[in-house]
């Protein structure tokens, strides 16, 4: 069993498959940022890596 952390998420490889736990697979800046006087970014954050890629 293999894990990997690619940015929140969770990718767990176990007997030749991948299982993606992540609740944000929204494009960059899709929602609205949290309401705060501090915040003024929406969310996520950042792109997935590869995101341009149908593979993984």
């Amino acid at each position: 069993m293999k894990f990997q952390q690619v940015r929140s998420v969770t990718i767990i490889t176990y007997g030749g498959k991948k299982f993606l736990i992540y609740p944000w697979l929204a494009d960059k800046g899709t929602f609205q940022p949290v309401p705060s006087p501090y915040n003024e970014n929406s969310n996520p954050f950042v792109a997935l890596p590869h995101a341009d890629r149908r593979d993984h």
